[in-house]
């Protein structure tokens, strides 16, 4: 494994020369069946981005369908809201009813992380050939899972859980959500998100070059420059120099943890 210093100067120079390695296209995770596994699977798009973006959760439902798996809602869980269409009935010309689309309700849902019972069984998305240094997110506490692709994100970090859910099997992603777990333990994310945003790839590319890994490069000079707001050259580069010693903090407590007794034998 190469250390910190060498990786972020080869990073900073491919990223200044944009000399990248041919691309990857990433190996998104696709439902093994056609069939809806979980409510949410049938919901608009719309649906599922606030079932992320507000619940932080891949599964919500309403109070009665956890009731009826047979898990219950906690006392003080808070409930967010999708969109469901309401619909009221026409009499035409003829005297037939039909329905009409007439608006949207608010509908509460509650996300499976806070609620109790019954576990709830999923495929089985596990990669066969797991993420290097998954063992630090193990030795931290973080759960690592994997589910099919449902809005477009490849992966998302759950504060409220200490979860990393992965839809797809590179390893940067896994990198970029575990950078994400690590930075929430010293800096409160919600803060500053571009900021969050741009340690985490940075964070992700410096561990990817450190243990070998390629075909992510532009993607992630990409994902950096999209939360820059000077999104040139040098700002770009102003930018991750700038967050240079959160990431070292981060990789620093990747390392630590992997000198653990514990994972050394």
């Amino acid at each position: 494994m190469k250390n910190y210093d060498e990786a972020v100067t080869q990073m900073l120079e491919m990223f200044s020369k944009k000399d990248f390695p041919q691309k990857m296209a990433f190996t998104i995770i696709r439902k093994a069946t056609t069939e809806p596994v979980l409510p949410s699977d049938s919901w608009s798009l719309t649906n599922r981005l606030i079932m992320q973006s507000i619940g932080e959760t891949l599964d919500a439902r309403t109070y009665k369908q956890w009731q009826q798996v047979e898990r219950y809602v906690q006392k003080g869980a808070k409930a967010f809201h999708i969109y469901a269409p309401r619909f009221s009935k026409k009499v035409d010309e003829n005297n037939n009813e039909k329905l009409e689309l007439s608006g949207f309700m608010a509908v509460p849902v509650f996300a499976i992380e806070h609620t109790k019972g019954k576990p709830i069984e999923y495929p089985d998305y596990t990669p066969p050939v797991l993420p290097p240094l998954l063992n630090v997110a193990e030795a931290l506490g973080i759960k690592v899972i994997w589910r099919p692709v449902s809005n477009g994100a490849f992966g998302i970090y759950n504060t409220i859980e200490n979860k990393i859910t992965l839809s797809c099997h590179d390893y940067s992603v896994y990198y970029h959500e575990l950078a994400h777990a690590i930075n929430s333990t010293f800096e409160d994310l919600s803060l500053d998100k571009d900021k969050a945003e741009i340690v985490a790839e940075t964070t992700a590319s410096v561990l990817s070059v450190m243990t070998g890994i390629t075909g992510h490069e532009f993607h992630s000079y990409e994902y950096i420059k999209a939360y820059c707001e000077d999104k040139s050259q040098k700002g770009i580069l102003s930018k991750i120099t700038e967050i240079l010693t959160t990431v070292e903090k981060i990789i620093n407590i990747v390392l630590a943890t992997l000198k653990q007794p514990k994972l050394t034998h």
